[in-house]
């Protein structure tokens, strides 16, 4: 992998760097009081360095625990034991409750899905029950759903003359075909 690959973006990096640093001012009265901080584009590549360096400390820390427990797939626990290990106690606990919210926030949209595809699968079912087909000969009507499909209706005479007659068949006419020492054959 290339360095310029694993390059965090600069406008993040820079967002969650001021709005930390904003957070650290003293309280003023107002939002207007608070200033707009300044960084300057050595100290943004600073902290994206050691950002980056950051994540591959812990992420090789939590790899190593993950494989002590032999799996293949870093957990979010593998990472916060990672953080105890290497002494960063103080941010355990906000990372298990930002995974913890993400997790029921992922549930939740989990949910919300799973509710509107059964219901557009409803709205389709009633839409193809109410709606005319194509042919209007195969169009489904209420009182037909879960019904075998209905046989033509004969009468009495019809379903007589059809079970008594025998199948008509076009005829087929023997044709002469010549041979070769001049007599000709005939062939159906």
């Amino acid at each position: 992998m290339a360095a310029e690959d694993a390059d965090l973006p600069k406008a993040l990096v820079k967002r969650i760097v001021k709005a930390k640093l904003i957070t650290l001012q003293p309280q003023a009265e107002t939002d207007d009081q608070k200033r707009e901080v300044q960084l300057n584009k050595d100290a943004l590549l600073a902290f994206a360095e050691s950002s980056k360096i950051f994540i591959a400390y812990v992420t090789a820390t939590a790899n190593d625990i993950c494989k002590q427990a032999k799996r293949q797939i870093i957990s979010g626990e593998d990472v916060a034991t990672a953080l105890e290990e290497l002494e960063f106690d103080t941010f355990v606990g906000p990372i298990r409750q930002s995974l913890e919210c993400f997790k029921r926030g992922n549930k939740e949209k989990n949910k919300r899905k799973a509710e509107q595809l059964k219901k557009r699968k409803a709205e389709k079912a009633e839409q193809a029950i109410h709606e005319p087909a194509e042919d209007s000969d195969k169009r489904l009507r209420p009182e037909d759903v879960g019904q075998p499909p209905a046989e033509e209706a004969y009468s009495d005479d019809e379903m007589i003359a059809d079970a008594g007659a025998p199948p008509q068949h076009e005829a087929v006419q023997p044709q002469a075909v010549p041979l070769n020492d001049n007599r000709t054959a005939a062939v159906s």
